[in-house]
C-alpha cells in the first residue's frame, strides 16, 4: 500500500539553510568511464512479472556473490534489485525523461524502464564497484538494447564533477542513504547535478537502524526554496517503512 504525503512548509522549514551541508569528500576512486566490449556477450536473462518488456540478467538476483566481486567495504551493492528500486517504476509512469542521472545505480533497473519509456532520452550511471558495472549494469542494458545510450561509470560518485559531468533533466538514486553521511551526499549530489527545472527521485528506507542515516533524515535536510517536493510512501505494515522523495527543483 502506498499513500502521497506533499510538504506544507512552515516558516522555520522555508528559513533552512543547507549551505551548511558537508562538502563531498575528496573522491576515494576517482569515477572512470567503463568502455563495454565491443562484442559482448549473450546474457542469460528473464523478464520481470510485473514488467515484462524489460529482462534482467541472472547476476541481477544474486545477492550472496562472494564480497570481492559485490561490495567494497563502506559502499553497499550491487548485484541485488533493492526494494526501493521496484517502487520507483510506480512513480516514473510521468517521468518524460531526456538526461538521466542514476547515482549508485546497481542493476540501473529505474533507468532501464525510463528508457524503454523514453527512447530519445539519455543516460549517465555510476555504481562505486566496477565488477558490478561489468557483470550487471552493462549486460542488463546490452540485453535490452539500451546499450548505446548510456554512459558507465564506476567510483566515486563524489567525483562526477570532475571528469565533466554536469546537470541533468532526472537524477535518480535508490538505496542511497543508509548512513547519515550518505544521506547528506545524496542531497548534494542532487543539488550539484539537477537541472534547474529538472526533477529528482530519492527512495530508500524511512530509518536504517545502527546506521543513522534514512528517508526521514534526508527529508529534513531538504532547502524548501530552492526544491518544490513530495513523498510517496510505501507501507505494507511488515518491514521497514520506504519513501519516495520527489524533488523539483525550482526555475
Amino acid at each position: 500500500m502506498s499513500t502521497f504525503a506533499f510538504n506544507f512548509l512552515d516558516s522555520d522549514s522555508t528559513e533552512k539553510d543547507t549551505s551548511t551541508l558537508p562538502t563531498p569528500t575528496t573522491p576515494i576512486v576517482p569515477p572512470v568511464l567503463y568502455s563495454p566490449p565491443t562484442n559482448p556477450l549473450n546474457y542469460p536473462s528473464t523478464p520481470l512479472l510485473a514488467y515484462p518488456s524489460i529482462s534482467l540478467t541472472h547476476s541481477s538476483t544474486i545477492s550472496s556473490l562472494p564480497s570481492t566481486h559485490d561490495l567494497v567495504p563502506g559502499f553497499e551493492g550491487g548485484h541485488k534489485t533493492w526494494e526501493s528500486s521496484v517502487d520507483l517504476l510506480d512513480v516514473l509512469g510521468d517521468c518524460k525523461g531526456g538526461t538521466i542521472l542514476e547515482l549508485g545505480c546497481g542493476t540501473s533497473l529505474p533507468t532501464l524502464y525510463l528508457l524503454q519509456k523514453n527512447p530519445t532520452s539519455t543516460a549517465t550511471v555510476i555504481d562505486y564497484n566496477l565488477p558490478v558495472i561489468q557483470t550487471t549494469t552493462f549486460p542488463n542494458f546490452h540485453t535490452n538494447r539500451l546499450s548505446s545510450h548510456v554512459k558507465f561509470y564506476s567510483g566515486d560518485w563524489n567525483g562526477l564533477t570532475d571528469v565533466g559531468v554536469g546537470e541533468f533533466d532526472v537524477v535518480i538514486a535508490s538505496e542511497t542513504v543508509y548512513t547519515v553521511e550518505k544521506t547528506q551526499e545524496s542531497l548534494e549530489l542532487v543539488r550539484r547535478h539537477l537541472k534547474k527545472g529538472g526533477v529528482g527521485y530519492v527512495a530508500g528506507k524511512r530509518f536504517y537502524f545502527g546506521c543513522g542515516g534514512g528517508m526521514g533524515l534526508f527529508k529534513e535536510l531538504i532547502d524548501g526554496e530552492e526544491f518544490e517536493w513530495e513523498v510517496k510512501e510505501f507501507d505494507n505494515g511488515k518491514s521497514n517503512v520506504r519513501d519516495i522523495v520527489i524533488m523539483r527543483r525550482r526555475k
